[in-house]
């Protein structure tokens, strides 16, 4: 086979779809150069019927002159040579997106220069200059509207799947859909970098408006437009208090701000180097390590906020934008499309700077992580950490160091206290003998949790097999929700499916085979269509779940690591019974994960009736000496026959 040189069309295919990757990257770059124009208005609009994208804004626009070259590859007003990058400060700076975007779709771009009347235009389409000239009629100001029609015209499959995604989502009636807060969080993430409060961003989606960001103008209110970009594009309801941080360590700068407040996730945690995005996952760490003491120590916010500081800890996650400034030479921000920075000269310096940033910050804040501690029952000892013992567990009873715990004995123990907000000391009779013992709250909980959701699962399959025997639609009684999402699978994993996609069905997942490839590749094209609604949102965080979900589960079958579901029986308590025995091993994990991130956590404080109703749970549980993951749940710490019956007041 002879080596050749690809066709400049090729090149140009295949340098754009490196280049433009996602319709939010699509966008992200026009902000940008926006940006780059000094804009101080910048309007995005966009129609997912089409894909139809429109970007304007008032900066100083293009001169007639540069019309011509706008949109060619590597033809920049930015950048000229290396040494330029040295000294980068615009936001653009390799020529590459316009020409990206141009060689992906219809690229339409009209523009007033500040120092010119007439208004210019020029189209390209997939690559080729179709017009270049000026407007019919000129703008009253200066400005640029850049227009992008039809994008990925030329990328058959990507186009398909972006607008399948945005029909399942039902973009008409939710600004959730998955695309549309990708983009969001996107444009969140440009505007949080700019430091520029003299911005306005307007976003609308169809012909409704998602958010709108004004300008707060003055030195001293880039918390102040910080807060509102938080509020206006991502949720209403984040508790936002936010302390500003600003700490010089060598010729590192590093300033920002840090909420005392933790919100549910950690989609806005922002490190910015020099006004890009830091990817480096030993940063976040780092801060984070560093900050989530300090935030649940806040006891006021706890009481303002006890929707939020409960024992769920729904929202447990720092929120910080932090702005390193270091020398350009130390990173390299040409290697990632996205222009984020991936590689550093000197990351341990640069991490040693923020941690020492965030410590004196943490000591400005008079934070010194130690809670404030009532004199109550909560801390009557203080234990500095949990047991850990290998034992046997079975379902009844609980064998450790020759002392035996039976289950009903848990329904009559006695609370005596928590301990150290990690524990609960429990005083019960086992066989006649008292026992003092002592419970992992969180294990506890986790095992409660577990077992509940599990059950709540195995409710919904026991439903679709009463409709399945009473000879009813199966499709409609599953609690399923309908996804698109693509599975390569090989010949042999195809047989398997087969044979077992009325078993995958009793769960809630539901797949149709798109096309055979057998004959040319050995592989075959899934579209998994429904998915249990207890593991959707794992889906789309976790690529690999599907696949689990659906080969897993069908090869251990097949090998006989997990039974059958037969509807065999006609007691539903034992159907119930036979369901949760044969639980597909993804189900189990996402029950097992879903437990503990939503238990009792260690530090949380417990009343005496919070505490007696959480051993009043775990002795109904099937298994409530260990937690999820099989760790145990509670150790027994004496036999109290031989000694003097205590009473509470001893304690």
């Amino acid at each position: 086979m002879t080596i050749t040189r690809l066709d400049r069309e090729t090149i140009n295919n295949l340098r754009s779809f490196i280049t433009i990757t996602s319709i939010q990257q699509c966008i992200v770059e026009l902000v940008q150069n926006s940006l780059d124009a000094n804009a101080s208005l910048i309007e995005v609009y966009i129609n997912p019927d089409d894909l139809f994208i429109t970007v304007m804004d008032n900066g100083d626009g293009i001169s007639p002159d540069d019309m011509n070259d706008i949109g060619k590859r590597y033809k920049t007003s930015k950048c000229h040579s290396l040494a330029d990058l040295l000294n980068i400060q615009t936001h653009g700076f390799r020529g590459e997106a316009l020409a990206s975007i141009a060689s992906i779709s219809l690229l339409t771009i009209t523009s007033r220069h500040r120092d010119y009347d007439t208004t210019n235009t020029t189209r390209i389409y997939l690559s080729n200059r179709i017009y270049n000239g000026l407007y019919p009629s000129s703008q009253l100001s200066h400005g640029t509207t850049v227009s992008v029609q039809g994008l990925f015209q030329n990328f058959p499959v990507r186009r398909k799947m972006v607008l399948k995604r945005m029909n399942n989502n039902n973009w008409r009636h939710t600004s959730n859909s998955e695309i549309i807060q990708s983009i969001k969080s996107a444009l969140v993430n440009f505007l949080l970098s700019c430091r520029n409060t003299d911005l306005k961003l307007v976003f609308k989606i169809g012909p409704e408006l998602s958010f709108s960001i004004p300008r707060i103008p003055g030195k001293d209110s880039l918390a102040e437009y910080y807060v509102n970009i938080f509020h206006q594009a991502v949720a209403k309801d984040f508790a936002i208090d936010f302390a500003s941080i600003q700490f010089t360590y060598n010729d590192i700068e590093v300033s920002g701000f840090i909420s005392s407040k933790p919100v549910n996730t950690k989609l806005y945690q922002n490190i910015y180097l020099n006004r890009r995005m830091v990817t480096i996952n030993n940063f976040y760490k780092s801060v984070n390590a560093l900050l989530i003491p300090f935030i649940h120590a806040n006891e006021e916010y706890s009481k303002e906020y006890p929707f939020i500081m409960s024992k769920k800890r729904l929202c447990k996650h720092p929120l910080y934008v932090l702005h390193v400034t270091a020398p350009m030479s130390s990173f390299d921000i040409c290697q990632d499309p996205s222009k984020s920075i991936v590689q550093l000269e000197n990351e341990i310096e640069i991490e040693n700077a923020i941690s020492k940033a965030i410590k004196h910050f943490l000591t400005e804040n008079k934070s010194s992580v130690s809670r404030k501690r009532n004199a109550d029952w909560h801390d009557t000892i203080d234990l500095r950490s949990s047991p850990k013992l290998r034992s046997k567990y079975f379902e009844n009873s609980l064998n450790i160091l020759d002392i035996k715990i039976k289950r009903q004995s848990l329904s009559t123990a006695t609370i005596i206290a928590q301990l150290s907000e990690k524990f609960i000391m429990l005083r019960l009779e086992s066989d006649n003998k008292p026992l003092l013992v002592l419970v992992d709250q969180h294990a506890a909980d986790e095992r409660v949790r577990v077992e509940q959701l599990t059950e709540q699962y195995a409710y919904t399959v026991l439903n679709t097999l009463l409709h399945k025997r009473a000879s009813l639609n199966i499709s409609s009684s599953i609690e399923a929700t309908n996804i698109s999402i693509k599975l390569e699978v090989s010949d042999i994993d195809m047989q398997l499916l087969e044979q077992y996609s009325e078993q995958l069905q009793l769960w809630g997942v539901i797949y149709h085979h798109v096309d055979d490839l057998c004959s040319r590749t050995g592989s075959h094209s899934l579209m998994v269509s429904h998915v249990p609604n207890m593991a959707l949102d794992r889906c789309f965080s976790d690529s690999s779940l599907i696949q689990r979900l659906v080969l897993q589960h069908v090869h251990d079958l097949h090998e006989g690591r997990v039974p059958k579901l037969i509807s065999s029986d006609n007691d539903s308590s034992i159907l119930l019974e036979t369901i949760i025995s044969c639980l597909p091993r993804a189900i189990v994990d996402i029950c097992n994960s879903k437990a503990c991130r939503g238990a009792i956590m260690f530090g949380d404080k417990l009343t005496k009736r919070e505490c007696k109703s959480l051993i009043e749970k775990l002795s109904n549980c099937r298994f409530p000496f260990q937690c999820a993951h099989g760790r145990p749940s509670m150790i027994p710490l004496a036999d109290l026959s031989d000694t003097i019956e205590p009473t509470l007041n001893d304690f």
